[in-house]
């Protein structure tokens, strides 16, 4: 997690750099994603009457997760111990779709082609995408710090409510799962950009909850801590990719010269 935020904020600092790509430079193609993130991040905090909904929401996830620590003694040995040949050969599939520094790449790399290529669509997708992994990987990894879970590989006695509380230690970091946060960090934006699409909903979703699945398998984490990162990364990409959404659907209006050479009133309406 700590690669993968420090890789996304080189990003956006190399960014400017005055490196051409075929007549163009990254400067030039960074200027949205940039002003994207700004604007999008000022809404957590400037459109209150927005988050209405979130206290709410929140005493609903703090009871899902705490219903889910009850039973994770018993459900992680069911997961951990069974034999999910049918999802084994996903494995390869899932854990890098919940891995921040690979999916950071491949948004990254997303955004920049479809830039250059004037896909407005992909383009904003892709930002959605790298805004919500970056808030989620920074909210996760701040839980992290906080709670100080241990992982069910670091145990000796097999024990889901070892907490060891606030730290900037590197170790015992199960809760909330990362991979889960971001991988449905990534379903969520980009489903939500598309006004979840089914075709385009489904199989991400599928892919994460796969994700979460696999580290509850690999002993990476308890179940309650993937869902944890599970809503956690939903919410925050739910938001932020309609956010982008609004702003690539966006009302204009101005003053231009006309073809008499005085001035006419221009409406324009732009959608990607």
């Amino acid at each position: 997690m700590q690669k993968c935020l420090l890789f996304l904020i080189l990003s956006y600092l190399l960014s400017g750099t005055y490196q051409p790509i075929y007549g163009q430079n990254f400067l030039n193609l960074s200027e949205d994603l940039v002003s994207d993130s700004w604007h999008n991040a000022g809404r957590w905090f400037k459109k209150p009457t927005e988050l209405k909904k979130p206290a709410l929401l929140g005493l609903g996830a703090i009871a899902i997760i705490s219903g889910t620590m009850v039973w994770d003694e018993q459900i992680q040995p069911q997961i951990a111990q069974g034999n999910p040949a049918q999802l084994s050969s996903f494995s390869q599939i899932s854990e890098p779709f919940g891995n921040p520094l690979k999916m950071g790449i491949l948004a990254l790399g997303s955004y920049y082609t479809a830039a250059y290529l004037k896909n407005g669509k992909i383009k904003g997708a892709s930002s959605a995408a790298l805004q919500s992994m970056l808030t989620a990987g920074v909210a996760a990894m701040t839980i992290k710090l906080l709670v100080h879970r241990v992982r069910p590989e670091e145990q000796l006695i097999f024990d889901p409510y070892q907490f060891k509380g606030a730290s900037f230690s590197g170790e015992n970091l199960s809760f909330p799962s990362g991979h889960s946060a971001t991988a449905f960090a990534f379903a969520a934006s980009v489903s939500s950009y598309y006004e979840n699409d089914w075709r385009i909903a489904v199989p991400l979703y599928l892919i994460a909850g796969l994700t979460a699945y696999q580290r509850v398998y690999d002993f990476k984490h308890w179940p309650s801590d993937v869902v944890a990162g599970a809503l956690l990364g939903t919410w925050i990409g739910t938001k932020i990719g309609a956010w982008q959404r609004e702003r690539n659907s966006s009302l204009s209006l101005g003053v231009v010269s006309n073809q008499w050479g005085g001035s006419s009133l221009n409406f324009s309406f732009k959608l990607d």
